[in-house]
């Protein structure tokens, strides 16, 4: 995935940013035409040649969508609410924290309480702004999506790929989103044969990569305590694959809260298929990056979690 980074020119000048390091955005004093930035790191850029609703439509731009933590508030304002710590609507100010706090001063009364409202009605950003730090989700996994579709019996999400590919919100056998119980781990012969609605199927290898790659993803930990990789698609939809670890053969299940293993369509022999390995991956500070992911050839015998797939909408007819 590329980074996600913002082009703006500005005569000669041409800036990159990450919108990940911008902590806020202003309008530039005495003129609607230009905007100051503010990087996490306390670098000011000021009076950039760039409308303030211009900047927020290059950062809303981006893909996926919704995956910052920027929030635009009023006319004049863009604030990271990943590191919002205070709004005082009778000072009319808004207060951040990186290493130390940074004030925003003489805010309008209507921004301060567009944010207030924002934080209490906005569930995006209130997740946002929890997972893309890697903490425990305030928001139940069922509640992610504001959608509750199903086929055949089954609740699906849209995550806007490529191929149009829908991908079950739980899986096979769960009680519910964050079950992995002994009952979910299947070997890979049943995995591809129990399911009797052809429609739905185990996905290839080449789809989980498409999920994969085309997603923001985190590794983080539901308000039960189940860890497990967050993926956002590129319309902001999401889907959570929980850590239920892998059971060897007939051994007892390994790697519970550490290892996210599910099986794949794909054989590579009469005794091995593709199970794909997902894992923190705890070297990097950039969350959209902060999972690993193996592809490992495993023992058909082998019990991993099952995710199943739906063609697209489109192609059911």
């Amino acid at each position: 995935m590329e980074a996600r980074q913002i082009h703006i020119r500005d005569g000669k000048k041409e800036y990159y940013l990450s919108v990940d390091d911008i902590l806020f955005a202003i309008t530039s004093e005495g003129s609607g035409n230009y905007c100051d930035i503010y990087l996490i790191q306390h670098t000011l850029y000021k009076t950039i040649r760039i409308q303030l609703g211009q900047l927020w439509k290059l950062i809303e731009d981006l893909k996926p969508t919704n995956c910052h933590t920027l929030a635009r508030i009023g006319r004049s304002h863009i604030v990271n609410l990943k590191y919002l710590q205070l709004a005082d609507p009778k000072k009319r100010t808004i207060t951040l924290h990186t290493d130390k706090d940074v004030v925003l001063n003489k805010v309008p009364l209507a921004a301060v309480k567009s944010l207030l409202m924002l934080l209490s009605i906005d569930k995006r950003r209130k997740v946002l702004s929890v997972y893309s730090q890697r903490m425990k989700l305030m928001v139940p996994v069922e509640n992610l999506n504001e959608e509750h579709l199903t086929i055949d019996g089954r609740e699906y999400i849209d995550l806007g790929l490529p191929s149009g590919r829908l991908w079950a919100t739980q899986n096979l056998y769960a009680k519910d989103v964050e079950d992995c119980g002994h009952q979910t781990f299947i070997g890979w012969e049943d995995a591809t044969t129990i399911v009797e609605d052809e429609s739905w199927r185990l996905p290839t290898a080449v789809e989980f990569h498409e999920l994969f790659d085309e997603s923001l993803k985190t590794w983080c930990t539901t308000s039960n305590g189940e860890k497990g990789v967050l993926l956002t698609g590129p319309n902001g939809n999401r889907v959570f694959l929980i850590a239920g670890g892998c059971k060897r053969k007939d051994a007892i299940t390994r790697d519970h809260g550490i290892l996210s293993g599910y099986w794949t369509a794909t054989a590579i022999s009469e005794s091995q298929a593709i199970a794909m390995e997902m894992s923190e991956y705890e070297e990097t500070n950039n969350f959209s990056d902060g999972v690993n992911l193996i592809e490992g050839y495993e023992d058909i015998l082998d019990g991993y979690q099952v995710r199943l797939v739906h063609s697209p909408i489109s192609q059911q007819n």
